[in-house]
């Protein structure tokens, strides 16, 4: 959680810190984190994504689209947050 937390101030960023996350290869697990881990990590891990869409370049957002974000991003908008 901690972690994801860690990444989605990164990816809050400006473009070329943006940029440093897609280049360590973090997208994709973040995008499995968003669609398998407990829901507490899920929203953090779905934060990481979602900042990246505020600050990043077009060609960085449909990376993020073609890694396939847009279905597990949907499906946790469906999940109640029970606390």
């Amino acid at each position: 959680k901690e972690a994801c937390w860690t990444v989605s101030n990164i990816t809050a960023g400006d473009h070329v810190q943006i940029q440093s996350v897609i280049d360590a290869n973090l997208i994709p697990p973040l995008i499995e984190l968003v669609k398998t881990a407990e829901f507490d990590i899920r929203k953090e891990a779905s934060w990481a994504l979602s900042n990246l869409t505020s600050g990043g370049t077009q060609q960085q957002i449909k990376y993020l689209v073609q890694q396939g974000c847009i279905r597990p991003l949907c499906e946790l908008l469906m999940q109640p947050d029970t606390k």
